[in-house]
């Protein structure tokens, strides 16, 4: 719960009375490796912060898994329109790692809404912060190993983290050819 709190306190307007209140809602929770958290065509029943691991979220269509970004400490995890609306996710997400999330369900979240007016407030902005962590910023690079470059400089903790599968479908690189540009920069290191 500390590292709860230390997120929570970067938001002004909370208190640490609301801050311990807020926590209060909060459930731990393990997931192993390989674990699912939300699963594609099902509604997202939690909503999660992760204190420890890492996970991916994505969705498989004709053209096989397509990963939209990975999640890792001090982050939140799980489909919010799915969780708010009750419909269907069109998104799953699945631990990589051991990982260890405070999860509340939307029974807690409308009671912590109902309770701590400034919880509207602080969530408005939580949900800016996660649509922009949700953008991948690679896609926009054409050359593959200048995608490779920038995620290990960007994300070197997360790329520690991951097989080389999961970077290549995250980045949209052929497996083969990832393979290749690690060969290449470790070649050259």
């Amino acid at each position: 719960m500390i590292l709860f709190h230390q997120y929570l306190l970067r938001y002004p307007q909370i208190s640490m009375d609301d801050i311990a209140f807020i926590s209060s809602f909060f459930r731990e929770e393990i997931l192993q490796e390989g674990d699912c958290f939300v699963r594609q065509n099902n509604i997202c029943a939690k909503l999660a912060f992760v204190t420890e691991g890492v996970l991916k979220t994505g969705f498989t269509d004709s053209d096989g898994e397509i990963i939209r970004y990975f999640s890792q400490k001090q982050q939140w995890i799980g489909h919010r329109e799915s969780f708010i609306s009750q419909k269907p996710s069109p998104y799953s997400v699945y631990a990589i790692t051991n990982c260890q999330l405070l999860t509340i369900t939307l029974p807690a979240f409308q009671r912590l809404e109902e309770k701590l007016h400034s919880w509207s407030t602080l969530w408005n902005s939580i949900r800016e912060e996660l649509q922009a962590a949700e953008v991948n910023p690679y896609k926009r690079i054409t050359d593959p190993k200048q995608r490779y470059e920038d995620f290990i400089r960007t994300q070197p903790d997360q790329a520690f983290a991951l097989s080389t599968e999961d970077i290549a479908v995250y980045l949209q690189i052929p497996h083969k050819r990832l393979l290749r540009i690690l060969c290449e920069t470790l070649f050259f290191l």
